[in-house]
């Protein structure tokens, strides 16, 4: 679609000719005056985001009365994402939000491989991948018969998104402000018990890691490093350890073959659960610190499950399910159940070809149950949670749902209206074609 003067134009490829024909105007045009529902709220544009190969796109919202920098400031801590991007994304969006006119198209973005107004970032970003899909449709962009905005042919299908492999770790994170908390809180913890703070070779050891982060470093980060945090961890109080937590979530993102080499894997978990005080009963709503700890260990924990993290599953992986079940569902916050989705999401992503995957199945489709259930979770958490289902039923180790499978299809559907995005409601058709 393309603006001429007033009106906005539909052009539909024609592969015999090689050009766009026109074939009518757009009367009721989303950024033309009807608005797109959001997280529950309307707004002028909500653009697709392709942050990597593979990986379920974002949304990026945004209103034609604010100013596209706060829209991208939103975007990238949603998604935590590096906020070295900030510019180029608020370029993409006063790009796309400015009136296109005929004669014009080298000077408006359009992607090449889906034919939608999708920012995909671009350059170094510190091991995250992000790329762009190269294939669409029944044949590759540049083929005789491929249209090479949309990247399908006349009359393909719906392009596929499972099965998806590419996990989606949490590594953005304020270091410097990570790092002045962490000194501010063990200062105060040597005058209340000295024994707790940090001794110097721990001392050593975290100024080791934050120099690693902050010079892009982190190949040398190890299993010393998460061992020390850990213990760290295991000493301070709850109420002043969550910037460790949120450290440990980050050397787990920046580099997870760190995590391979950790010799005592469940004694680190019994750590974090300990953090997020598993003995003490759930009630509702949760304190704001045991909230603000359970989500920063289920963000540490999705870390863990990357290809270079190591095998799964394990014994670890299963004492971690059993944790996570153990949770009533009615305590997990629309942020918390961000950060459980993505946790299955990855572990779908990493267990896909695995031959012993059913060890843990059950519960990981009892977590994606209570994810897609829960009246808390938002599109893109459902929408993660989805994912996370999708790579499970076409996985190696396929569930034989059986009498479930009913119940399945009502819970798919319900995600589909929920959410409301058509994203989510073709997902859904993939799914629901995979169970049937």
């Amino acid at each position: 679609m393309v603006r001429n003067n007033n009106l906005v134009e539909a052009h539909q490829w024609d592969s015999s000719s090689q050009s766009w024909q026109k074939i009518g105007e757009v009367v009721d045009a989303v950024g033309s005056g009807r608005k797109q529902l959001f997280d529950g709220k309307e707004y002028d544009y909500v653009f697709d985001v392709d942050i990597k190969d593979g990986a379920p796109p974002l949304k990026l919202p945004y209103n034609a009365n604010e100013n596209p920098y706060q829209a991208a400031h939103r975007f990238l801590t949603r998604n935590d994402l590096p906020m070295s991007y900030i510019d180029e994304v608020a370029q993409f969006i006063d790009k796309n939000t400015a009136p296109v006119r005929l004669g014009t198209s080298n000077e408006q973005y359009v992607d090449p491989f889906t034919g939608a107004s999708r920012y995909i970032p671009r350059g170094n970003t510190g091991g995250t991948g992000f790329t762009a899909p190269t294939t669409y449709g029944s044949g590759p962009v540049g083929s005789s018969n491929v249209d090479p905005f949309t990247g399908s042919a006349r009359g393909s299908g719906k392009p596929k998104v499972l099965p998806v492999l590419s996990p989606l770790p949490f590594k953005q994170a304020n270091v410097a402000a990570m790092e002045k908390k962490i000194q501010e809180l063990n200062e105060a913890t040597k005058t209340t018990d000295a024994s707790a703070a940090l001794q110097p070779e721990e001392g050593a050891l975290f100024t080791e890691i934050f120099d690693a982060i902050s010079t892009n470093n982190t190949s040398s980060l190890s299993a010393q490093h998460i061992t020390t945090i850990a213990t760290v961890i295991q000493r301070w109080p709850t109420t002043q350890v969550f910037p460790v937590i949120d450290l440990l979530r980050l050397v787990l993102g920046s580099n997870p073959a760190a995590f391979k080499g950790v010799k005592d894997k469940e004694a680190l978990i019994a750590t974090l659960f300990r953090a997020a005080e598993r003995d003490q009963p759930w009630d509702n709503p949760l304190s704001k610190t045991r909230e603000t700890n359970l989500l920063l260990v289920t963000r540490s924990i999705a870390n863990m499950f990357q290809a270079p993290s190591g095998l799964v599953p394990a014994l670890w992986t299963s004492t971690v399910f059993a944790e996570l079940s153990a949770i009533p569902s009615t305590v997990w916050t629309k942020n918390t159940l961000l950060a459980l989705s993505t946790l299955l999401l990855n572990y779908s992503c990493v267990i896909h070809r695995s031959q012993t995957a059913a060890q843990d199945q059950d519960k990981h489709l009892g977590l994606i149950e209570t994810a897609l259930g829960n009246a808390n979770s938002d599109q893109e958490t459902l929408y993660r949670a989805l994912v996370a289902f999708g790579n499970v039923i076409c996985s190696v180790t396929k569930p034989k749902l059986g009498k479930a499978t009913a119940g399945w299809l009502r819970l798919t559907s319900a995600t589909a209206k929920k959410s409301g995005e058509k994203r989510t409601q073709d997902l859904v058709d993939e799914v629901q074609s995979l169970i049937l």
